[in-house]
């Protein structure tokens, strides 16, 4: 049996405001700094062997600072950058419910079917993560990767061996600042888990003192109606 930690970074503005970041390298704001800085001993307490992370996106900043507090090597390996999302970049999610219906849709209903305006399918992503994947699994290590959503979505498939579910449209709600544990057995434990932020709270963080306060609570991301 093969164990994985699937580390999601801390939240950045993009999250605030709904925003799809794909690929686009997005500093942490200050919640995100506080979750991370929240991870360190959860991580500790897992005896990872090592990290690995993708190019690109706002993963290389949190698993450097995580490599660096917990002496782990830290690999980078191309095949696990996040989605390509192409012209849906930089949109908030209602834009692509508005601009794109059927494909918002098909992401719910038939994710690995679904491919961005000049982007990149989920088939395709979990085809190079499978690649990825298929030597780590087979060594029975317990090791970590820092993965954005919908990426690490789609890591914790591949190592269950199950089909990619998404929470709902565009993979919402997001679980900034998480780590869910996945095994090659099937086993799912979540080691550490915020509650999902509604737009609202995320943009309400605010330094006192120095110090990040977070107003965490439960998303609802629900379909709305479309014509």
């Amino acid at each position: 049996m093969t164990e994985v930690a699937v580390i999601r970074p801390g939240c950045t503005d993009y999250d605030a405001q709904s925003r799809i970041a794909g690929r686009l390298d997005l500093p942490l704001n200050a919640a995100g700094e506080a979750q991370n800085a929240d991870l360190i001993d959860t991580l500790r307490g897992l005896h990872l062997s090592y990290l690995l992370r993708g190019a690109g996106g706002n993963v290389a900043a949190t698993a450097e600072q995580l490599g660096e507090r917990l002496d782990l090597p830290v690999k980078v390996t191309e095949a696990l950058c996040n989605l390509d999302q192409g012209l849906w970049e930089g949109l908030t999610v209602d834009d692509v419910r508005r601009r794109y219906p059927k494909l918002a849709r098909k992401w719910h209903d038939e994710p690995e079917s679904v491919c961005p305006p000049d982007g990149e399918s989920v088939g395709e992503a979990l085809d190079r993560v499978r690649k990825a994947l298929s030597k780590p699994l087979k060594k029975g290590r317990t090791f970590g990767i820092v993965a954005a959503d919908p990426l690490a979505t789609l890591i914790e498939s591949v190592v269950l061996g199950e089909a990619v579910e998404f929470d709902g449209p565009l993979g919402q709600p997001r679980r900034c600042g998480s780590v869910t544990v996945v095994s090659t057995e099937g086993s799912v434990r979540e080691e550490a888990c915020v509650s999902s932020l509604s737009s609202e709270q995320l943009a309400a963080v605010t330094d006192v003192e120095g110090e990040a306060v977070v107003a965490a609570g439960d998303e609802d991301m629900g379909t709305t109606e479309e014509r």
